[in-house]
């Protein structure tokens, strides 16, 4: 036997002891009646075994994963071996009585979100955007209800215990940053910072950008290994027989689009520090490595098993969000202040917080008690590049502001002393210092509805905003 397969059976025990422990916890929690953050608890369903607990999520498994359960083809789980719960019910305000069936697996979770549709429809049973969740901490309960929190701080590949590969919230980092060339060798690394490196020695692995995909809120290229099997062909199990097909019947069913690029990432994979390529899509994170036996070099990271930890684990243990709202000049909430692109943040010496939305082409200012300025901004050009399309001349600014500087590439070290990334619509990480003249503490710098929520400790600088 090679090395390459004694990695991978050593890998495979670690993950069958990880999943016991995980069949465990989730044993304790559904007993006990596990309950969300502002959601009633999950009730289990009645479950002989942990099988698919509806006809629907088993003709969903066994298509793909019946002919690895039983050997007739050696790859990849697309789901898991088994599911790692019952059937569960979870609330979702557009399914009858505003709740819904899923049931998770180590890849993902399936759901029925509308069971009066058709069986035979292929999106009758959906895997779950959880991986938009876990990056932007956005608990969806409703096609437009959220639960806000920070982005999950769960590896996103590798060993668990990994202490410097990339989370969820640090691919969060990189969802505005541009598409490649078509054809480009991919040769930038990500660090669990999010910082990105050139490493000219991966151009050896010939991996490149092969798929753009471009809809509205998401331009993306699909890294070649990725697309390849998005689109690949292998034995399938339907109507009782084992049958060559797509693996997938849309190459996007499985994984979503794309919501960053691929980055290669050094991750602690069975205890060994190895290269993995990987890309989060709405749905899963693709992993490719170099070396792993044929039908393992790419596969599905484990969010379902990392979104029922944050889900269920993480997230009733931790502290309710604190969040302060306030009043804009001109009386309720108003949507059209909320931003779609936030990428740039900026203070002056009165404490006045500029945000840059490059979705709506605006700087939007704010006092430092978190009021939202009525003034008009003109001459303002917002790109998404480094910054050097950006112009600002905001009325009612009593000084030039940096936000050039501050409208920066992901992972490039703060050029400003009060400056921030945001990575996607709510989700900012930024450095506030005091200024001179505020009071110890706690000050807000927040503005109220979905634009700028949190309170700023002046003391606790890089702090998620959501």
């Amino acid at each position: 036997m090679d090395d390459r397969r004694i990695d991978y059976l050593a890998r495979m025990l670690r993950c069958a002891a990880s999943r016991r422990q995980l069949l465990k916890t989730l044993a304790g929690l559904v007993a006990g009646g596990v309950a969300t953050n502002g959601a009633r608890p999950i009730q289990a369903r009645a479950a002989a075994r942990l099988a698919p607990g509806t006809p629907a999520f088993a003709r969903t498994w066994e298509r793909a994963d019946r002919p690895v359960a039983s050997g007739v083809v050696s790859r990849t789980w697309i789901w898991g071996p088994e599911a790692n719960t019952p059937v569960l019910s979870e609330p979702y305000q557009e399914s009858p009585g505003g709740a819904r069936v899923v049931q998770y697996f180590d890849k993902t979770r399936m759901e029925v979100t509308h069971p009066e549709g058709d069986p035979a429809s292929l999106w009758y049973v959906t895997n779950g955007l959880l991986v938009v969740e876990l990056m932007t901490g956005q608990l969806q309960l409703g096609d437009t209800t959220f639960e806000r929190h920070a982005p999950a701080e769960i590896n996103v590949a590798g060993d668990a215990d990994d202490p410097s590969g990339p989370t969820y919230a640090t691919m969060a980092l990189v969802r505005l940053a541009p598409p490649r060339a078509t054809g480009a060798i991919i040769t930038e690394r990500i660090d669990r910072s999010g910082h990105i490196s050139v490493d000219p020695t991966l151009t050896v692995h010939g991996v490149t950008a092969a798929q753009r995909v471009s809809v509205p809120g998401i331009d993306h290229q699909v890294a070649a290994p990725f697309w390849a099997f998005m689109t690949s062909a292998g034995t399938v199990f339907v109507d009782g027989a084992f049958r060559t097909e797509p693996l997938f019947s849309d190459p996007f069913y499985g994984t979503g689009l794309p919501v960053t690029e691929a980055y290669w990432a050094r991750v602690k994979v069975a205890g060994s520090a190895r290269d993995v390529l990987l890309q989060c899509f709405e749905r899963r994170c693709l992993t490719y490595t170099p070396g792993n036996p044929p039908g393992f070099e790419t596969e599905a990271g484990n969010v379902g098993q990392h979104y029922y930890h944050w889900r269920y684990v993480v997230l009733p243990g931790g502290a309710a969000p604190n969040y302060v709202y306030r009043a804009s000049w001109g009386g309720p909430f108003d949507p059209e202040s909320g931003m779609r692109g936030p990428y740039g943040l900026d203070v002056d010496t009165d404490g006045n917080v500029y945000v840059a939305d490059y979705d709506r082409h605006r700087i939007q200012k704010y006092t430092p008690d978190g009021l939202l300025l009525t003034s008009p901004t003109v001459a303002t050009s917002v790109s998404r590049d480094s910054g050097q399309a950006a112009t600002s001349s905001v009325s009612g600014a009593a000084r030039a502001l940096g936000l050039v500087n501050s409208l920066r590439s992901p992972g490039s070290p703060p050029p400003h002393p009060a400056s921030s990334m945001c990575w996607s619509t709510h989700v900012c990480r930024y450095s506030l210092p005091r200024a001179p003249s505020s009071p110890a503490g706690e000050r807000q710098a927040s503005g109220r509805g979905r634009s700028w929520p949190p309170a700023v400790s002046a003391s606790a600088p890089t702090r998620p905003c959501m």
